[in-house]
Order: structure tokens, then C-alpha cells, then sequence
């Protein structure tokens, strides 16, 4: 007789996989191996062989001795791993009975490498992780510097560049208004001249310092070269700037750089005009910055209007 005893040594060899099922797929026997192999879960042969498919070992027709179906079989164990094992499937009565043997030692020993291998391969995924955050931040901190006045800590010339084209063309594609102020430093030649470079580089510093303290957050403070600084103002119309411009004036001028005297500034204004492109509102500032110096210097002046 084929099928198992349930006397048998085999009960207790986790090597070899019988078991019993009936027509409709429920166990109704198992070893050692078997339940090694599905964790005491009780399965049918449906769920235990992925491979060939049962129904079609079913329907084949049976030898003499009643097997089905005699080769190759691949059986999934609870724990996901796919195992290849010789296996028999055959009948005995109304009953369904499967025989197959695998190395158990084998199979842990590979379960247990497919393990370790995942956990290095996780620590691998992790490690590029933090490799990738690594490098974009130091990108991200290469571009902010490539950006940046290295003495003032505003936006440099290129920055200005960059900035006053988007918000040129964020200004028209959304109607929002766009302003920008011109600042230069009072007699800044006379500052280096009198007390030096070094005291110079002081004031340009703190100059920076008092955009960034007075500006809001939407605004953006750049220096366009020497002792020009350019501030946009996105969402914001030119009596509004001329306002701000104004607080920026007495900031300066309140502000003290350890001088003799106060440090002041000249301000050109000008709004975005329909149709004009950022070079040319940067024009029409500095036309008011330099209609604020002809006037006697420290004041805010508004830059004539397109069509004047």
C-alpha cells in the first residue's frame, strides 16, 4: 500500500512531507514535515503546491497503484519560501495523499542566508538613504552659496538675476503687482577713504543686516555690486514700496556703525509697468536712485513712470 502509516517512522521525520487530504481539500492527516513546513496551519493541496497545478494532477488519470501525478512539485511554506521537492500525488480510496521529501537543514540554512541577506541589503537601501540626504543638502547648501554675497550674506548679482526674472514672470502671469527698490550707501567712497577698507567692509556688512531685519518675508534683499543693494518686493505697488522704502531709509539712518557720523542711504523706486522685462524695471529704479542723489541724497525717490 502507497499511503502514509500512521505508525510509520516517518511521522516523526521532518524531512520528508506526508499527508492526507479529502476530495474537497481538508487535511485530515500530517506529519512532522508537513507541519514543519506550514507551521502547524492546517492547509490543503490547493495552497501547499504552487506547482504543476493541482486540478490538473486531479483530472489526470491514475496508474495501477493509483499516482497521479510523480516528479518535481513546488510547494510554499507559511513563511513565503518557495521550495522544489520530488514529490508523489496519489489516490488511495476517496482520499488525496501527497508524499515528498526536502533537506529541512538545507532549507534553513538557506532561509537563514535569504535573511541575512535582506537585512544587509535593507542597511545597503538605508545607508544610500542617508548617502542621497547627505548630497542634496550639501547641493542645496553649494547652490545657496553660489547665490550669496560671501561679505554681506544678502543674494549676490547672480541671484538677482535669477529672482528678478521669475518674479517678472510670476508678476504677469498672476497680476500681481512687483516693485523694486535701488539702495546706495551715502559717500561710501569717503567711508573707505577716511577709515579704511576694513571699516568699509564693516558697513557694507551691517548694511546687509539691516535689509535682513527690516524686509518681510516675501521680500528679497540681493547686493547688485560695491555699495548697491536691490531689494524686490513681490506683491507689493509702488506707494507701498515708496512706504517701505522710506522705514528702510530711517532704519540705515538710525542704525549705528560706529562712525562719527550716521551712515544714510539714497533709494530709487519703480513698479512693474505692463509689458516691461526685469532689466528694464531695474533701469527705471536706478534712474530714481539717481534722481535721489542729484536732490541732496538721503530720500526716497520714485522712478519716472514709462510713458513720461
Amino acid at each position: 500500500m502507497l499511503g502514509p502509516d500512521p505508525e510509520s517512522a516517518f511521522e516523526s521525520i521532518d524531512s520528508v512531507v506526508i499527508a492526507e487530504f479529502d476530495p474537497a481539500g481538508r487535511l485530515l492527516h500530517g506529519n512532522a514535515g508537513l507541519h514543519r513546513l506550514t507551521a502547524g496551519q492546517p492547509t490543503s493541496p490547493w495552497q501547499l503546491i504552487t506547482h504543476p497545478n493541482v486540478d490538473s494532477i486531479l483530472c489526470s488519470p491514475s496508474d495501477p497503484a493509483g499516482v497521479l501525478y510523480k516528479g518535481l512539485l513546488t510547494a510554499q511554506s507559511t513563511g513565503g519560501w518557495m521550495l522544489t521537492v520530488t514529490g508523489t500525488v496519489y489516490r488511495q480510496g476517496d482520499r488525496i495523499c501527497l508524499l515528498a521529501g526536502y533537506d529541512m537543514n538545507e532549507f534553513e540554512v538557506l532561509s537563514a542566508s535569504l535573511l541575512a541577506l535582506n537585512e544587509d541589503l535593507n542597511l545597503a537601501y538605508r545607508e544610500l538613504a542617508r548617502s542621497k540626504q547627505a548630497i542634496e543638502a550639501r547641493e542645496a547648501e553649494i547652490l545657496k552659496l553660489s547665490l550669496t554675497d560671501a561679505l554681506t550674506g544678502v543674494g549676490n548679482r547672480r541671484m538677482l538675476d535669477e529672482v528678478l526674472a521669475r518674479e517678472v514672470e510670476r508678476s504677469r502671469r498672476h497680476g500681481n503687482p512687483l516693485s523694486l527698490t535701488i539702495l546706495d550707501i551715502d559717500h561710501f567712497k569717503r567711508v573707505n577713504d577716511t577709515w579704511g577698507h576694513d571699516t568699509g567692509d564693516r558697513v557694507l556688512r551691517e548694511t546687509g543686516a539691516v535689509l535682513l531685519q527690516t524686509m518681510r518675508l516675501s521680500d528679497i534683499a540681493t547686493r547688485m555690486g560695491g555699495e548697491e543693494f536691490v531689494l524686490l518686493l513681490p506683491g507689493t505697488a509702488l506707494d507701498e514700496a515708496l512706504v517701505f522704502a522710506e522705514r528702510l531709509r530711517c532704519a540705515m539712518a538710525a542704525h549705528d556703525f560706529g562712525l562719527p557720523s550716521p551712515v544714510t542711504s539714497s533709494f530709487g523706486v519703480a513698479a512693474l509697468a505692463g509689458g516691461e522685462a526685469g532689466p528694464a524695471l531695474l533701469a527705471r529704479a536706478d534712474g530714481g536712485l539717481y534722481l535721489a542723489k542729484q536732490q541732496g541724497r538721503n530720500r526716497v525717490v520714485a522712478a519716472p513712470t514709462v510713458n513720461s
